[in-house]
């Protein structure tokens, strides 16, 4: 009875497995004369069970064909691509905007056909990224636009070398430009009322972008052992966010008793040295020894312990502690000074918190096709 059980229970993944993936194809046109359009990208787009994400280019007579898809719903749209024309990105089945959508269905093993666009000529937005500081350009900043009137998405470029960048197939009408650093050391600029006529670029869409300030600091020690202040290498110490308790990250002191956390958020921070692990959420570095609890500066508890007023660019060194009496633990192995990020409560610009295998970490955001503003304080 057992065997049979393990037989059994192996052979359930085969017949789960068995959806096979599918496809959608149709043909993509100008609007205006009806002439199928080469190069032009088809993506498809499905979030319900696991995310799947794929894009095509046109053939000869328009013809595309978007393979590789689990059974789903899908959203799919058309834009101007490699094709070299300003053609208006356009989403199934003839809207401007992702909400609006109409959701084609993918059937395992099947091809959707008919899936079909007829792309209105536009015009295109062009300009330059530069610092305000020295007035070097800017490589690698996105640039994207949208229409003020219904906040239809338009499209993105990437800044070159030359801080230059086109955005192509732009609807005709006033536009709204945002200028983003995904690396987050330049603040964003939005430029308004960019008027877009057909079969024409506006030119000169220009910003001038200020360097960020560091919004995070430094804070470092070491451990020592009270009795005789010898360093004590192995010993986990952490940093807790002072308004929640919150553990953000810990770090192992190495050989010399050193340890050191980077990148860290500005704010108030606590300090804790061989935290018991209970007391550290998320942190398998926070392990049980032979040393007693203690938070920084020499306190029992984290209610009485010091808070650290973590501001940009501050550099907090000296933050010791001294742990004992206690027994003495084994020596330690040598161990590298490892230095770890604390997870900030509150994410950076640009990022957002995701829990993955029960660990809180700040992810980029992703660029998604729904297209919505990153910033809206800035009107």
């Amino acid at each position: 009875m057992v065997l049979a059980a393990i037989v059994l229970a192996l052979a359930l993944p085969s017949a789960a497995s068995a959806a096979a993936d599918g496809a959608i194809a149709g043909t993509v046109t100008e609007a205006n004369g009806g002439l199928g359009v080469v190069d032009a990208r088809v993506c498809a787009e499905a979030e319900t069970g696991e995310f799947s994400f794929e894009c095509t280019l046109t053939g000869s007579g328009g013809s595309y064909e978007v393979t590789g898809l689990p059974p789903a719903e899908y959203v799919v749209w058309f834009e101007t691509g490699e094709s070299g024309k300003d053609l208006v990105r356009q989403f199934w089945h003839g809207v401007s905007r992702f909400e609006e959508a109409t959701m084609v269905t993918v059937a395992s093993g099947m091809t959707t056909r008919s899936i079909d666009a007829a792309l209105a000529e536009g015009g295109a937005i062009a300009g330059r990224a530069t610092a305000v500081a020295g007035g070097a350009p800017l490589a690698n900043i996105e640039v994207c636009s949208w229409s003020e009137s219904d906040e239809a998405f338009d499209g993105c470029d990437i800044t070159t070398g030359n801080g230059t960048y086109e955005i192509q197939g732009v609807a005709e009408g006033l536009h709204e430009v945002e200028f983003w650093d995904p690396e987050g050391e330049y603040e964003p600029a939005f430029r308004n009322g960019i008027s877009v006529a057909v079969g024409a670029t506006s030119g000169n869409v220009n910003a001038a972008l200020t360097h960020t300030v560091p919004a995070e600091g430094r804070i470092s020690g070491h451990v020592y052992a009270a009795a005789n202040h010898n360093p004590l290498g192995n010993v986990a110490v952490c940093a807790i966010w002072a308004p929640t308790g919150e553990s953000g990250g810990c770090a192992v002191t190495g050989t010399p008793g050193a340890y050191a956390f980077t990148g860290v958020p500005v704010g108030p921070w606590k300090v804790v040295f061989s935290p018991e692990p209970a007391e550290v959420e998320f942190n398998a570095r926070a392990k049980t020894d032979a040393w007693p609890t203690q938070y920084w500066s020499s306190e029992p508890t984290l209610a009485l312990a010091n808070a650290l007023a973590v501001g940009p660019a501050s550099n907090l060194t000296g933050i010791d502690g001294l742990l004992g009496p206690g027994p003495a633990p084994p020596a330690p192995a040598p161990a590298p000074i490892v230095a770890s990020k604390p997870k900030p409560l509150k994410c950076p610009k640009g990022k957002v918190k995701k829990r993955v295998k029960g660990k809180v970490s700040c992810i980029r955001k992703r660029h998604h096709h729904k297209h919505r503003r990153r910033h809206r304080h800035h009107r």
